[in-house]
């Protein structure tokens, strides 16, 4: 289990109940393996639509922040795309979304 071991985790699911739960277990078990639940990452997962708004992708990266993550990725397989310039497009919505600097 994450929390014994490593640094972080890939939750298989969205924020909301079972996250929540699954949160609550990498915590309790964190602390019974003598670990800092805090010192335990989570990468949040964006899964990339061809149709996503900047509203959405500002929903769904904030809905993430909120239940802690400390990493997000975003998922631009099955869109489509045929380039690397593609899937960097899609990311760079993200980055503009989200007000980041790219680079």
């Amino acid at each position: 289990m994450a929390s014994g071991e490593c640094d972080g985790w890939f939750p298989g699911v969205q924020p909301g109940p079972e996250l929540d739960a699954a949160l609550e277990m990498i915590a309790r078990s964190a602390e019974e393996a003598g670990r800092d639940p805090s010192a335990i990452g989570m990468e949040g997962r964006l899964n990339g639509r061809p149709d996503i708004t900047r509203d959405e992708i500002q929903a769904i990266t904030g809905a993430w922040r909120d239940a802690g993550a400390t990493h997000i990725s975003m998922d631009t397989m099955g869109l489509g795309l045929t380039s690397p310039d593609g899937h960097l497009g899609a990311l760079a919505q993200v980055v503009d979304a989200l007000g980041l600097a790219a680079g």
